[in-house]
């Protein structure tokens, strides 16, 4: 049943951003004065950026099957990562950088996560979800040095 539902729902998302990628001339060339330097300016540039179904298609979706699906392979995550360069010394990068974040997948989740729960009217909590990628990392290195030590 989740493939079926993986199918109809983000498949014709991949067209529509696809569709999008290739027809839209800011897509293949950013110049640096249109690469977001906060996280809120990248949710108001994806806003602007994609299609009106495209916007609806994310709004439908679930936010951890959309962020997963997105940052995973060579969809919205990829793009945003490559197009804004997420893995040099950018004001969003070392925005996220200072913030305990310096994996640019993590960063483009954080921005996809408030790009989601944006276009459905909620609060983005972006020191939240700064949070939780931390404490994840906290969390494996403690398990880690516990293994270490016999």
């Amino acid at each position: 049943m989740k493939t079926l539902l993986f199918i109809f729902l983000f498949l014709p998302f991949t067209g529509f951003l696809s569709q999008s990628l290739a027809t839209n001339p800011a897509a293949t060339d950013t110049t640096d004065s249109e690469v977001p330097e906060t996280v809120h300016q990248a949710v108001f540039y994806l806003n602007n950026f994609l299609s009106e179904d495209e916007l609806d298609l994310i709004r439908e979706s679930d936010e951890l099957e959309f962020v997963g699906n997105a940052v995973s392979g060579t969809g919205l995550g990829s793009w945003l990562i490559n197009e804004w360069d997420l893995w040099s010394p950018t004001p969003l990068n070392l925005y996220f950088n200072r913030n305990g974040i310096s994996s640019p997948p993590e960063m483009a989740e954080v921005i996809l996560t408030s790009f989601h729960r944006y276009l459905n009217g909620r609060p983005m909590h972006i020191n939240d979800q700064i949070r939780e990628i931390r404490s994840f990392w906290e969390e494996q290195e403690e398990q880690l040095e516990e293994r270490r030590d016999p």
